[in-house]
């Protein structure tokens, strides 16, 4: 005999020698050292055969192969129960099988392997594990049991406290009771636990503060500057949102958590070249990570916006819901992923499979973007039917984020369908500026209700104080469009050119220097100014 041959697998695994293991493992087991039935019943032998099939099913998954590696796990599991003094424990296979099911997409099945596991017999990891599926699965009561169970075996599970926050529980007192921490340490993890929690509430301007205070401690944080950036953008502070991101993306170019979120605030400030950069050292970074994926997603999302002619907008939009498949075989339950999908799915004008993809997002977290998606998917039926239930889902989100200006302004666009809507609305986009005068949706949402009305004066006066810190292309051109409007032509064609100063391959931009110069011939023949179409958009293109 050879002995312990499986313990050499189990060391070329340790070594990183993935592809040895498995091929010496498979040997193994094809060829028995002593080639008898009789081993097959021996208890020492049925406890090497378990080592080699659990090695090799740790191999497969190493190598990404994660449908052989659970077979091969059940097949572990199976001589587990005929070798009792076996080394390996029931739970661990089914801990592992679980991760498979995962890496298969079948969350449902991975949560069934893992509760299989007696409550006596799970590790931290197992019910850290077991605890986040359920979280994701909604089930929310077992969540929190779980999770709790994680923190009386180690109080400083610091993933643990932040999951149990989303739930709803206030954990900002944890930190206060832990043993060996020292008091800045205690201080900071306290005002780190308030912060989320004030952002599991909605409540962004809160947990803004409370981030900031933190950013200001010490050195830069890449946990902090990440979610300190994406709260404001959630905030609806796209111009801030947008800096803080570039500082936290300065300060660890390789960090790639909440970087799709980054992609899509350059989407909205139309940086196409940036956002370009951004997705070639982000793929760089890690090819197997969903966010790169994502951010290119967004770019092709960009591009197609950024398209005159409608073959390359349905290109690019196609090209963009392409990769979003290739990031979803890659992690099937990332709320982004479902973001960026309904959108480019919107913009093919597949408004119902759109809303699917929005209802999943809103399923796996309540945020702002999903249920926008969900009301422009139903604002595009234009039906009555479908404006009644718009008009619920941005009631819903504003009971949900009652302090939020994008929201209180989604109710606002609903609200303006509707006959003598436009006073309401009016009230609902000055309460969202008085939360935040920054909130670039409520400005345009207002600025477009103004030009409706005929208020030219007026929602010039709004939009030109933001010609600073937003997308200068799309704000010059549709000042250029309300001056336009006023029959102030030279003032169109100075921010019309202005746009194009700024991108120059704007082609709205161009097309309104030609509206102009014909409004401005027009004039010296006499024959009056001719008004810019308004193309009923608000907000960001």
């Amino acid at each position: 005999k050879i002995p312990k041959m499986e313990g050499r697998v189990r060391g070329l695994l340790e070594s990183g020698m993935t592809g040895s293991a498995v091929l010496l493992a498979e040997m193994l087991l094809t060829i028995p050292a002593e080639g008898s039935a009789a081993d097959l019943v021996d208890g020492d032998a049925l406890a090497n055969r378990l080592a080699t099939l659990t090695s090799l099913a740790i191999g497969y998954f190493d190598n990404r192969e994660f449908r052989r590696a659970h077979y091969t796990f059940e097949l572990a599991l199976q001589a587990r129960r005929r070798a009792p003094k076996a080394e390996t424990s029931a739970a661990t296979l089914r801990f592992w099988m679980h991760k498979c099911l995962l890496k298969l997409g079948d969350r449902k099945a991975a949560l069934t392997a893992l509760s299989a596991v007696s409550v006596s017999e799970r590790t931290v990891e197992m019910n850290m594990a077991l605890g986040s599926l359920y979280c994701k699965m909604g089930v929310q009561s077992a969540a929190k049991t779980t999770l709790k169970a994680v923190l009386i075996a180690e109080p400083l599970a610091i993933e643990a406290v932040r999951l149990l926050i989303q739930l709803g529980e206030d954990m900002t007192g944890h930190f206060d009771n832990v043993r060996d921490l020292a008091e800045p340490h205690r201080a900071w993890l306290r005002q780190w636990a308030a912060g989320h929690r004030s952002a599991a509430l909605k409540r962004y301007t809160d947990a803004v503060d409370q981030f900031t205070d933190l950013k200001d401690a010490g050195p830069a944080n890449t946990h902090v500057l990440v979610h300190l950036a994406d709260w404001q953008w959630k905030q609806g502070n796209l111009p801030a949102g947008r800096q803080a991101f570039e500082i936290a993306f300065r300060a660890d170019p390789n960090n790639l958590e909440r970087m799709d979120v980054f992609a899509h605030v350059l989407v909205c400030q139309g940086k196409e070249s940036e956002l370009n950069a951004l997705c070639t050292k982000l793929l760089q970074v890690d090819k197997q990570r969903i966010e790169p994926w994502l951010a290119l997603a967004r770019y092709y999302q960009l591009k197609s916006e950024n398209s005159s002619e409608k073959v390359d907008q349905k290109k690019f939009t196609t090209q963009g819901l392409m990769v979003v498949e290739r990031a979803a075989q890659l992690c099937s339950d990332h709320d982004e992923l479902h973001m960026v999908r309904g959108t480019l799915l919107l913009a093919l004008e597949q408004n119902r499979n759109a809303s699917v993809s929005f209802r999943m997002a809103y399923k796996m977290t309540r945020d702002f973007t999903a249920y926008q998606g969900l009301v422009s998917c139903l604002l595009a039926e234009k039906t009555d039917k479908k404006l009644k239930e718009a008009f619920q889902i941005a009631s819903d989100a504003l009971k949900y984020m009652p302090v939020n200006p994008r929201a209180t302004t989604l109710l606002g666009n609903v609200l303006k369908r509707w006959e003598d809507g436009n006073d309401r609305a009016r009230k609902l986009f000055k309460d969202a500026l008085a939360i935040d005068n920054q909130c670039m949706d409520a400005v345009f949402a207002l600025f477009d209700l103004e030009l409706e009305e005929g208020n030219f004066e007026t929602a010039i006066k709004l939009l030109e104080p933001h010609l600073v810190h937003s997308r200068g292309d799309f704000v010059h051109r549709r000042l250029a469009d309300a001056h336009l409007m006023n029959s102030n032509v030279e003032s169109a064609l100075k921010h019309y050119e202005l746009a194009l100063r700024v991108n120059p391959e704007y082609t709205p931009a161009k097309e309104g220097i030609e509206q102009a110069t014909k409004a401005l011939s027009a004039t010296d023949d006499g024959d009056g100014v001719e008004q810019a179409d308004d193309d009923g958009q608000s907000g960001y293109e």
